[in-house]
């Protein structure tokens, strides 16, 4: 076997980049990333056995975070293949004098990261894939759980409570919550970015991001955005303050599946009923359209509003993210 390693301006990065379309062939739900961008200064590995490819991964380094990020990974299922690519991410982490691995994480956790555990369900429209036995590669090598994610599904859509204490709350706050304004898209995207920036800035690993590049991120999806289902709440002065995102599960051919990418409001909001009041509102509206479930996607075991779900939700789908000591 023979490990390379080099940035995305190399010849040898085409190799890189053409390795999932061997791994994801027929995969109807492989979907290639975006690049490592040159701003996280990233350092290409590529595997390969007897000139074939078998095995990537990429590492970056954030402003403000000490560990050296891995994404990007790609791997044949073998032992071997696995320990020799992750043992060069460590030896590049004992070069840079950096104690800590984190991954996968394609950069921030913006784009791509946290491995899914093998599931019976599919995945979803946005929702993390890849091949079965990677996190058994890194826990092999070592790695052990930095934090985990569930996503579920909610099919209980005709379940109401007129008189939800959350709900009647907001209003008497002065609170409303609008449909998203398709016309106004550009200036649409910008509320939801400086909401975010807030609303996620205790989450883990939490890098800002600038608005054109936010804006680029939810651009691909814009066509598949009904207004009705993307509300955001604004305060008696009118100020944005919350938001929820949900867009139709393409993937689902079925029954009317909706994802529920994203939502967030201001920390002066959190734990006052907003963002009850906020998945409610999108809840009634795709009962009120026909939908047959929501899949909540990617919660973290500790955010709230995992709590806010609870005892009404079921079980879909696992994740994890990890660490590794490179010494």
């Amino acid at each position: 076997m023979q490990l390379e390693v080099f940035t995305p301006d190399s010849p040898r990065y085409a190799e890189f980049r053409a390795l999932p379309d061997e791994l994801y062939r027929g995969d109807p739900f492989w979907s290639p990333p975006a690049d490592p961008s040159a701003e996280l200064e990233p350092r290409c590995f590529l595997l390969s056995d007897r000139g074939r490819a078998i095995g990537r991964a990429c590492a970056t380094r954030v402003e403000g975070d000490a560990s050296l990020r891995v994404g990007w990974y790609e791997c044949i299922d073998d032992a071997t293949a696995a320990a020799t690519l992750l043992e060069g991410v460590a030896a590049l982490a004992r070069q840079l004098g950096i104690d800590t691995i984190i991954g996968p994480i394609n950069g921030t956790t913006w784009h791509r990261y946290r491995f899914a555990d093998p599931s019976p369900a599919p995945p979803f429209f946005l929702d993390v894939h890849n091949k079965p036995w990677y996190a058994a590669q890194w826990v092999a090598a070592g790695a052990t759980e930095l934090a985990s994610y569930y996503s579920t599904r909610f099919d209980g859509l005709g379940a109401y409570d007129d008189h939800d204490a959350h709900v009647e709350r907001q209003r008497e706050r002065g609170v409303t919550v609008r449909e998203l304004r398709t016309e106004r898209i550009d200036e649409e995207l910008r509320t939801i970015h400086a909401i975010s920036l807030e609303g996620f800035r205790d989450n883990l690993l939490y890098t800002p991001i600038g608005v054109d590049a936010f804006v680029e991120l939810y651009r691909p999806i814009l066509p598949l955005v009904r207004p009705e289902l993307v509300r955001i709440a604004e305060d008696a002065a009118g100020r944005a303050v919350g938001f929820v995102f949900a867009v139709d599960n393409i993937l689902e051919r079925s029954r009317r599946s909706l994802v529920m990418k994203s939502a967030a409001v201001l920390p002066e909001h959190a734990g006052q009923g907003l963002g009850h009041l906020l998945l409610e509102t999108v809840h009634r509206a795709a009962a009120e359209r026909g939908y047959d479930e929501i899949i909540h996607a990617l919660i973290h075991r500790d955010n709230r509003s995992g709590r806010i779900l609870a005892g009404r939700a079921l079980p879909l789908r696992t994740y994890r993210l990890f660490r590794m000591d490179p010494r």
